[in-house]
């Protein structure tokens, strides 16, 4: 995910990507948990610079990683408020 999300279109990710890195954040495995925090900190700094980029941002990414940020997981959370602050 880290590799293709700046290849990819916003609509893409809006479309095609959110809604499976949301369920993946239910993932029993924390590994799993903090590779969806570090995809959604790649998508929010390739697409911050646009409107509609900005809007997904604070929209979808943000609240995942608001979630993400309050896990159980010491590196999820770690990875979680990461991405929060480069997303800001």
């Amino acid at each position: 995910m880290q590799t293709i999300v700046p290849a990819l279109s916003v609509e893409i990710i809006r479309s095609d990507i959110i809604g499976h890195l949301l369920e993946l954040t239910k993932d029993p495995i924390p590994n799993i948990r903090f590779n969806v925090a570090k995809a959604l900190e790649v998508a929010a700094m390739s697409f911050g610079s646009t409107p509609e980029g900005r809007a997904l941002i604070q929209e979808q990414v943000a609240p995942i990683l608001q979630t993400l940020k309050n896990d159980v997981d010491v590196d999820v959370r770690y990875f979680a408020a990461r991405a929060l602050q480069k997303a800001a």
